[in-house]
């Protein structure tokens, strides 16, 4: 069979959605097809296992997403995915109705949230996810909101982790890691204030940030200046693969405590799963979603308050052997998650 993925969100781009779209791309080998247009963003041939092709196929006037529809045409494929359920959603949509070639969208949170604002989009969204053959969902909670939405089976495929996992290098010094886009819902900044908390462990502990640029960053180089903290923590912006991996081994905890903000949440967290494939235990926040990337008590801790995010540091500090079993579980479970993406197969007949 030939598959084909069409998107606006890819590598190079940073972020959880573009290596989500990758991680899952490549489930499908040498079988698929990625058309990717990113607008302005400069691109360079990759390799990957399936042909990728970058041009611009949105149309600058409305509706944009007729330019999909456009592209679609131009393949004979047996089946089209999509990660975009507005726009990209409505184009598989109108091309199965010409060329009756089937579509799977594939939600990862904040795109279901947006394109269920208003009663235009309710509706048209709800006609997407109705004539599509599958629709996958990155939770289980997403999943069961989609299930009450818009009556269709969803099948649940959490995201993978992209950076491949390596032995550990153990260092002489206590390694706190954050990975992630330098904005503010990524809740940097609180493990910044909870370190001033505890300066009796300053002498011992380090705190490792590696994030794409982004709008926070000038902030987050303030706090750590403001809070006289530029002798423990390490900040490198825009990473390398290699510069993550190395990080991720050299880690002894994970902490990213993000915040919801307006038209922005965490849907899942792919680092979650990056850092427990190490063997990382993680500290993240109690909320739908990333509960499900990190199970309480289990793969590491969940906290609400800031009170609570000091003290499962500190405890996590101290207690090596409930840090080390919390690791063990989280390598486990995040090797357990791969295989999801087969089960997706066999609900596709593949």
């Amino acid at each position: 069979m030939k598959f084909l993925t069409i998107t606006i969100d890819y590598l190079p781009m940073a972020g959880g959605v573009a290596r989500y779209t990758d991680t899952f791309c490549e489930a499908f080998g040498s079988d698929m097809t990625v058309v990717a247009d990113l607008g302005t963003i400069h691109t360079s041939e990759i390799k990957r296992p399936f042909a990728v092709t970058y041009k611009p196929f949105m149309q600058r006037n409305w509706p944009r997403w007729m330019g999909a529809v456009h592209e679609l045409a131009r393949y004979e494929v047996d089946l089209v995915f999509t990660h975009h359920v507005l726009p990209l959603g409505v184009a598989c949509l109108m091309n199965k109705r010409r060329t009756n070639t089937d579509y799977v969208v594939v939600l990862h949170g904040m795109d279901f949230e947006l394109a269920t604002r208003n009663m235009w989009k309710r509706w048209i969204t709800k006609q997407v996810l109705r004539e599509a053959r599958l629709v996958v969902a990155n939770t289980h909670a997403l999943a069961r909101r989609v299930r009450v939405f818009a009556d269709v089976e969803t099948v649940v495929v959490h995201p993978q982790p992209y950076i491949s996992p390596a032995d550990p290098i153990r260092a002489e010094t206590f390694n706190l890691l954050s990975v992630g886009r330098l904005i503010e819902r990524k809740g940097i900044q609180r493990v910044l204030q909870a370190l001033i908390m505890i300066p009796h462990l300053h002498d011992r502990v380090r705190y490792h940030i590696l994030g794409g640029s982004g709008a926070y960053e000038q902030t987050i180089r303030e706090l750590i200046n403001d809070l006289h903290l530029s002798d423990i923590v390490i900040l490198t912006v825009d990473p390398t693969d290699e510069q993550i991996q190395r990080a991720y081994q050299q880690a002894d905890l994970f902490v990213l405590p993000t915040l919801t903000r307006p038209g922005d949440r965490e849907g899942f967290g792919i680092v979650y799963l990056e850092a427990a494939q190490f063997g990382i235990p993680s500290i993240a926040t109690n909320m739908s979603g990333v509960d499900e990337a990190v199970i309480d008590g289990e793969t590491g801790l969940l906290v609400e308050t800031d009170q609570q995010l000091i003290d499962a540091i500190t405890t996590l500090i101290h207690d090596d052997v409930r840090r080390k079993q919390l690791g063990d579980q989280a390598k486990e479970r995040a090797l357990s998650s791969r295989a999801m993406i087969e089960d997706l197969k066999t609900s596709l007949g593949l």
